[in-house]
């Protein structure tokens, strides 16, 4: 996964299965959790840097050995961005934590992972990852010579071509004054005489949110979503919501009600106020992934491929966020809910909650990835491929593990399987050989346990052809041994599935 903030504040790259962390994000701080393990995290702050652009590395190491303390050891690391230490911390209950600084001409970076298996082979290599390629566009030669003036004049050629339907000059004329706005931005995060101008922030979100009504393109509502989102979590975290910043706050929180009650077709928020984040995400997913089925379906492939993307994100984002809440207290009434279905345990109560929260997300979240994983076939995208894999895979063993009873689970893991083996031949890499051979044995394993059964989740499966043509093409040009073998797998799967339409 390469992260690419929309202002330009961030780029990294992560391991498939990290995602972004919507909900605790502020504008310089950013978070990354594992779906699948979201008490695991990596955070990147972006602060300006602890010297000056002309004193040496020897100062500025200096600097960050006073601020982890004397006694702790710095080493050394690669960075793309510049110079870069690293020191280790360990903790009584078993967590590790490793934190490096990586020196910029204008901010610095601190990257963090905190880890809970150190016993894996190398539990650090995502650390080791992100400390090389993550980098900011602040520590860049910028343009200095853009101004308020040169912003309010693009604004106003963006309003008089809107005034003359000339859509495409409006569209031109709001890209050049979000240009405007994120060089005020990334000029201020690094300047030692002012404060981060958040405005501009908030100006870009508002940009976005014209852009996205004008375009129709969803990705421009969701970054103002998630913009408007850091922002305030950017405020709350300052404590200094008073006079002008609490006048920002709260036309900030007017905006976010409005993309949200629009989003969720729900002008009144009643009860629910405190859950729209959370539900404009998962509806943002919902509409993503129909989205994606319908460029798919109109044989527009990068479109389709980069709308089943962000659905894939933003509900693998909602799982997390709900799986840290299993340590939250229940409400009362949803407590005593359960308590008259026979549900008392408070564990197991939990876990009933978050079973039915995923049940709701995995059908849309398996078509998006299934989308997803077909167009990167499509275009022989080797490395989108096996991204999509490392991540179509875990979960489909999840909801197979979870849901151990129903067929279309294991048709959906068998499905998963014969795509990771595609993925292996498509990759070119010999020694994946064996570990094609085994995805096959797997899947053949799993439909001769579901036997003759039917199932009623044809919907999961509406992709299984491109896909399995797909990977068998792969397989063809690569893993020319493994041929008969994935023959014989994916017929008894379109047999498997056949009887999903024609159940007896």
């Amino acid at each position: 996964m390469i992260y690419k903030d929309p202002i330009r504040t961030l780029c990294v790259e992560l391991p498939a299965g990290w995602v972004y962390d919507p909900f605790n994000t502020t504008l310089t701080d950013f978070y990354f959790t594992r779906w699948d393990k979201p008490e695991e995290l990596i955070a990147i702050r972006i602060r300006r840097s602890a010297v000056t652009e002309g004193q040496s590395d020897e100062e500025w190491i200096g600097h960050i050995q006073a601020e982890v303390g004397e006694t702790t050891s710095l080493i050394d690391m690669v960075a793309t961005q510049g110079r870069a230490v690293a020191a280790s911390f360990k903790y009584g209950d078993g967590w590790s934590q490793q934190v490096a600084f990586v020196r910029g001409a204008r901010v610095d970076l601190a990257i963090e992972q905190r880890c809970a298996d150190t016993q894996s082979e190398d539990p650090w290599t995502l650390f080791d990852k992100a400390v090389r390629t993550a980098q900011s566009d602040a520590n860049t030669e910028l343009p200095d010579n853009f101004n308020h003036l040169e912003y309010k004049k693009a604004v106003q050629d963006a309003n008089l071509a809107f005034e003359k339907k000339d859509y495409a000059a409006t569209v031109k004329a709001l890209e050049q004054a979000a240009r405007i706005s994120t060089f005020e931005w990334l000029n201020s995060l690094a300047s030692r005489d002012k404060e981060p101008d958040l405005s501009a922030a908030i100006r870009i979100a508002q940009i976005s949110i014209h852009l996205g009504k004008l375009t129709g393109g969803t990705n421009h509502l969701r970054d103002a979503d998630f913009l408007l989102r850091r922002v305030q979590q950017s405020l709350s975290e300052a404590e200094t919501a008073v006079g002008s910043v609490g006048e920002m706050g709260a036309e900030l929180s007017e905006t976010l009600q409005s993309i949200w009650a629009e989003l969720l077709e729900q002008t009144d928020p009643g009860d629910n106020e405190q859950m729209y984040p959370i539900l404009a995400v998962r509806e943002r997913g919902f509409r993503s992934t129909l989205a994606a089925k319908k460029a798919f379906d109109s044989q527009e492939l990068e479109k389709a491929g980069g709308l089943a993307e962000a659905a894939v994100e933003d509900l693998l984002s909602l799982i997390a966020f709900w799986r840290r809440s299993l340590f939250q207290e229940i409400p009362e009434e949803v407590a005593s809910h359960l308590s008259s279905k026979g549900i008392t345990d408070p564990d197991d109560q939990k876990d009933a909650i978050q079973r039915a929260r995923e049940t709701v997300l995995f059908p849309p979240l398996i078509m998006a990835f299934q989308i997803r994983f077909s167009c990167s076939l499509e275009r022989r995208d080797s490395m989108s491929v096996s991204e999509a894999v490392t991540l179509f895979l875990p979960v489909a063993r999840l909801l197979f593990n979870t849901y151990p009873e129903e067929s279309g689970t294991a048709l959906n893991l068998a499905l998963a399987l014969l795509d990771s083996a595609g993925a292996c031949a498509l990759s070119g890499d010999d020694k994946k050989l064996d570990q094609a051979k085994r995805y096959l044995e797997e899947a053949d394993r799993i439909l001769e346990i579901i036997g003759s059964k039917a199932c009623a989740d044809e919907d999961w499966f509406c992709y299984h052809e491109t896909q399995i043509e797909g990977s068998l093409e792969a397989i063809d040009a690569g893993l020319a041994p493994l041929h008969s073998q994935f023959v014989d797998v994916s017929n008894r799967f379109r047999e498997a599935l056949a009887r999903c339409s024609n159940p007896k």
